[in-house]
């Protein structure tokens, strides 16, 4: 992946809820190159993070059916 130059990285100021969207806004003008590889693992990550979530879900259960367990004996 291309390394951003110093301009590049002092001008993209991100704040965490809104990362997604600032890169797809922001990225584009600055360096687009760079927006071009940084796009695909943004859709892979959106593509992905149902079942991220879902995962999460499943070890969290997971755990309070092992401590309701634990609390049973």
């Amino acid at each position: 992946m291309t390394q951003p130059s110093e301009k590049l990285q002092s001008s993209l100021v991100f704040q965490n809820p809104t990362v997604h969207k600032d890169i797809r806004e922001k990225l584009p003008e600055l360096s687009p190159e760079l927006y071009k590889e940084v796009e695909k693992l943004l859709e892979i990550n959106k593509q992905e993070r149902h079942i991220r979530g879902g995962m999460a879900t499943k070890r969290k259960y997971e755990i309070l059916s092992m401590e309701k367990n634990k609390a049973a004996k």
